[in-house]
């Protein structure tokens, strides 16, 4: 990544500063307080987000400098255009902030552990290989898919973390797993207070015996409904009584309707009038013809023949002689009328009569007819009953031997249902057997990549053997030789870069981050306090900076200089860029 321009708005000393940062080694020159550091700090701000001389309030708003004004950095690089503020969401970089922050200061190896240096030296040869081909370099297979989320991190650190957490989350199911069993209590079932083990029951052949049981039982349940001798006795009294109480009602009923037909019979007799009254109407019939016949005689005073059974009168009559037989036959008329009227009367009460008793008959035919009805159901009845006494005296023990049967289907039935529910559990419990299997196999499987990725694992020793090489020319012509050694302790002269001056402490640190910058490919190289080098061993860094600029490398430094004259010299290529008071 080569960067190309970088501008400050109110960032620390730097009110308003635009750099020019294209070339491939630009030097910055100013006096004490002028900035150059602060150049250093945006840089670092930008790729990492914080920044010595950056400080953060609880409101996460970051202020700079006495005056807290809010500022706006900018850097353009060969790829693309990173503008920070204050509370600015993460930039993605392929390289971790630590190694930004060293090449960006390499004065930060000094404070730094030895373990944080070795990670270091990992990270930066893990930005250049993938953790994937590192791994397969090593002998290793990809044994499963999520590994390559895994090993997709952008350092071994957090790769190894996250293994160790899917290893953490697969021993907490794993754990959960371990809580599936069996319980005792399925083990057995109870019944009526014993207690029974259903481990070894054969579930077939406690199914057949259940069903010859269930035979036996409806058999003997069926017989046992019929009954005790002595209950069926009671209603074979019961119907008796029943009986005679229904006889002596028909018995009566007989009675009634004896005397009802009499009584229609009297009345049929007293309706039987016809004899006598068909004489007395077919008289009074002749008796009004001749009555009106004598009337037309009267009325036309002619003769008239008048004939009935009785008499026939034929002759010339006169008008008297008309109105005296009128007389005479109105007489006879009225005595055949009052003989006729109570005739009819008899014979009208005698319908009546007849039809009430035809009736009352008819009603106690019927309440006869269904007392016998009542009787022969009973009979029936009282047929069947004595024939259930004799089963019932047959079977007299059939009821206690239903009630046992019944009890021994429960208590199979209750075993039954529990050997269910305990092979559905085994069911279960198998299927987390086999899912505890998996499990295991994922620990183990995420245990080796652990492993792999863990301290003592092959992929940090890879790691340490891919981090690179001291710049031998560069140290020589500082007279000097400088150790990055695999345990992350680093060796100026063979004394440990704590125990050096700073002087060679700047050396040692600046040789290191070269080795990083180069091991990681990041393209660039800040390098401030330059002026901790006397004017000799400044010069060798030109052949140094040429030979990485050859290879598509960056270099900044920051050199303070209250002279004019250009500190170092160099090939065109070599920017001078003076800052003072806050600007450019």
């Amino acid at each position: 990544m080569q960067l190309k321009r970088l501008t400050l708005d109110h960032f620390l000393t730097h009110t308003a500063l635009d750099l020019d940062l294209s070339a491939p080694v630009t030097m910055i020159v100013g006096p004490n307080a002028s900035g150059k550091t602060a150049i250093a700090n945006a840089i670092e701000y930008i790729l990492t987000g914080r920044a010595r001389g950056v400080r953060l309030k609880k409101d996460a708003q970051a202020q700079l400098g006495s005056n807290g004004e809010r500022f706006k950095l900018t850097l353009q690089t060969d790829a693309q255009e990173f503008t920070r503020g204050p509370g600015a969401s993460a930039l993605q970089f392929p390289w971790p902030d630590a190694l930004l922050s060293v090449l960006t200061n390499p004065m930060r190896l000094v404070g730094m552990t030895a373990a944080d240096r070795q990670a270091l030296v990992r990270d930066a040869a893990g930005s250049s290989k993938s953790l994937t081909a590192i791994l397969t370099e090593c002998g290793a297979e990809i044994e499963d898919a999520r590994w390559k989320e895994v090993l997709a991190a952008p350092d071994v650190d957090r790769a190894e973390t996250a293994a160790v957490e899917h290893r953490r989350e697969a021993k907490r199911a794993l754990a959960e797993l371990d809580g599936v069993g069996v319980a005792d209590e399925l083990k057995c079932c109870d019944w009526n207070g014993e207690r029974i083990d259903i481990t070894e029951v054969d579930v077939a052949d406690t199914v057949e015996k259940l069903t010859a049981l269930d035979r036996e039982y409806r058999e003997a349940a069926a017989h046992a409904g019929m009954g005790s001798v002595e209950s069926i006795q009671q209603e074979i009294d019961a119907a008796g009584e029943q009986a005679g109480r229904l006889q002596e009602a028909f018995d009566s009923t007989a009675a009634a309707l004896r005397i009802k037909k009499k009584e229609l019979e009297r009345a049929q007799q007293l309706a039987a009038v016809e004899g006598d009254r068909f004489p007395l109407q077919q008289q009074i019939r002749a008796l009004k013809q001749a009555k009106n016949g004598l009337g037309d005689l009267a009325g036309n005073e002619r003769r008239c023949v008048l004939s009935s059974e009785a008499h026939v009168i034929a002759c010339p009559v006169s008008l008297d002689t008309v109105t005296t037989m009128l007389d005479t036959v109105s007489e006879q008329l009225a005595t055949a009328e009052g003989q006729l009227a109570p005739l009819d009367k008899r014979a009208v009460e005698g319908k009546a009569a007849a039809a009430r008793a035809r009736v009352e008959c008819d009603k106690l035919a019927r309440e006869g007819n269904a007392a016998r009805g009542q009787i022969k159901q009973i009979e029936g009845r009282v047929v069947e009953l004595r024939k259930n006494m004799d089963l019932a005296e047959r079977f007299a023990g059939c009821a206690d031997q239903a009630d046992q049967l019944k009890g021994r289907i429960d208590k199979g039935n209750a075993i039954l249902a529990a050997v269910r529910a305990y092979r559905a559990r085994l069911v279960d419990v198998a299927a987390v057997e086999g899912r505890k299997a998996d499990v295991q196999a994922e620990i183990d499987s995420w245990d080796r990549l652990a492993h792999l990725l863990g301290p003592d694992g092959p992929v940090r020793a890879k790691l340490a053997e891919c981090g690179g090489s001291i710049d031998a020319d560069l140290s020589a012509a500082w007279g000097c030789a400088v150790e990055a050694r695999a345990d992350g302790e680093i060796l100026y002269n063979g004394r440990p870069i704590e125990l050096v001056s700073y002087s060679e402490q700047w050396r040692a640190s600046m040789l290191v981050a070269d080795m990083l910058a180069r091991t990681a490919g990041t393209g660039f190289i800040v390098l401030d306090q330059l002026d901790s080098l006397d004017q000799t061993t400044r010069q060798p860094l030109v052949a140094w900076a040429s030979r990485y600029e050859a290879n598509g490398y960056q270099t900044i430094l920051l050199l303070k200089a209250d002279a004019n004259p250009a500190p170092m010299d160099g090939p065109a290529w070599f920017a001078v860029k003076r800052i003072g008071n806050g600007r450019e």
